[in-house]
């Protein structure tokens, strides 16, 4: 059929970590913007702000996603030049 996975392979290894990332920033993404959401419901259900506190909390939800992401690439790309620097 195929070929078995050799776990110490240097590009299954690599292909991992970049799984890894997408996943790790997909759910850092969803979490925030449903946080955010959450929080700007609760404030629109106490002030009545006609959508504009869901909006906000959206918002903010998105640009905390944005933010974590960045830091997750940044943080990769240190731990690839560490590797890169050991062999």
């Amino acid at each position: 059929m195929g070929e078995s996975l050799n776990k110490n392979d240097p590009a299954y290894k690599e292909a991992k970590s970049y799984l890894s990332l997408i996943f790790k920033i997909g759910l850092n993404m969803v979490l925030s913007i449903i946080l955010g959401f959450s929080i700007g419901l609760f404030i629109e259900r106490r002030i009545s702000l006609n959508g504009a506190g869901v909006l906000a909390g959206v918002i903010f939800g998105l640009i905390i996603g944005f933010y974590l992401m960045y830091k997750q690439i940044v943080l990769m790309q240190k731990n690839m030049k560490g590797k890169s620097n050991d062999t």
